[in-house]
């Protein structure tokens, strides 16, 4: 069954609407006639716009909120010129609904291995918080996995470190708790 064309879009660098260095939602909502009648593209795919530590928005600190870094100036929800996380969303909810009124589907980039160590549930297993503890892996740092195993982390300067395959800053969520 052949679903059509699909086009993966880096957010942080596909179309920068304001001319700030930095890819917006709004710059996507401009470039849907471009994505649909020149590359004939009916899905599109957006890496993460969530609230985030860095440009690529993996490492998500509040999956509710989208990021105002992808928000624009030259966006009408703008208001004074300083895009906020609510202008960002509104970009967002306009994407959504002019895509569909070009017959494009939005498929979002949804990260639910790891968060942010600013994510509120990392934040409070970090404090031995125990709803939250086992939300995220943690050993002794003199645990033998722990040692020489790149992929754990000191947890500041804690007897403590924490599971996190891709970066020091990307904390796996537990999936074998199961609170």
């Amino acid at each position: 069954n052949n679903v059509g064309v699909a086009y993966q879009i880096m957010v942080a660098s596909f179309a920068d609407s304001d001319g700030d260095g930095w890819g917006d939602i709004y710059g996507i909502t401009k470039k849907l006639d471009y994505l649909k009648n020149t590359l004939h593209v009916n899905t599109i795919w957006l890496t993460p716009i969530q609230l985030s530590d860095s440009y690529h928005a993996y490492d998500i600190i509040d999956y509710k909120v989208v990021d105002a870094k992808f928000g624009s100036k030259e966006s009408p929800n703008t208001q004074n010129g300083k895009p906020t996380n609510e202008s960002a969303m509104k970009d967002y909810e306009d994407l959504l609904k002019k895509a569909e009124e070009k017959g494009i589907k939005v498929v979002m980039d949804l990260v639910v291995n790891h968060t942010s160590k600013k994510h509120v549930w990392f934040m409070e297993s970090s404090q031995l918080n125990p709803d939250y503890r086992s939300y995220y892996q943690w050993k002794k740092v003199t645990d033998s996995a722990v040692k020489n195993n790149k992929n754990w982390h000191q947890y500041s300067s804690t007897n403590y470190a924490y599971y996190g395959k891709f970066a020091s800053s990307m904390p796996e969520l537990n999936y074998d708790y199961q609170g």
